[in-house]
């Protein structure tokens, strides 16, 4: 038997689905990737309007933000590219060119972490192989407090 899932509409944000002790969508706004997934870490009774303003105000300054968000992935993109068959980069203006902003995940204290998804090379036999590696920036306000590579 199918069950059905809770949602509610958050415009501009729009549907969010109550997954997993989340509320989610996977049609999200400017500036996750429009393959990607916003989430809200909430209870059943949904984010709060803190958590909706904490988005949106990412979303308005994410232009802003790019700078610094570029020059700490640019460093920890310089620290896992030996390892992985990475795209080269030289500098943090290129790294948008490399990832692609995935997930944006606004926790109930209103940090967010923004996952973004890197680029391989690829052998013409693994073409179709997906590599699950991010870099995960936390964020708190307008500071970018840490960066994770996860993969």
């Amino acid at each position: 038997m199918f069950k059905h899932k809770r949602t509610v509409e958050h415009p501009p944000i729009g549907r969010l689905t109550f997954v997993d002790g989340s509320w989610q969508t996977r049609t999200p706004p400017p500036p996750v990737d429009c393959g990607g997934l916003l989430c809200f870490d909430a209870g059943e009774e949904g984010p709060s309007q803190t958590q909706l303003d904490a988005f949106s105000a990412l979303a308005a300054r994410y232009g802003e933000l790019l700078p610094a968000i570029s020059a700490r992935l640019f460093s920890e993109y310089q620290v896992a590219q030996p390892g992985h068959d990475l795209l080269p980069v030289v500098s943090a203006t290129g790294i948008a060119g490399v990832t692609r902003l995935v997930a944006v995940v606004i926790h109930r204290d209103c940090s967010a972490v923004l996952s973004y998804e890197l680029y391989f090379y690829h052998h013409a036999s693994h073409a179709l192989e997906r590599e699950e590696h991010l870099l995960n920036v936390v964020l708190r306000g307008t500071e970018v407090v840490d960066v994770l590579f996860e993969g």
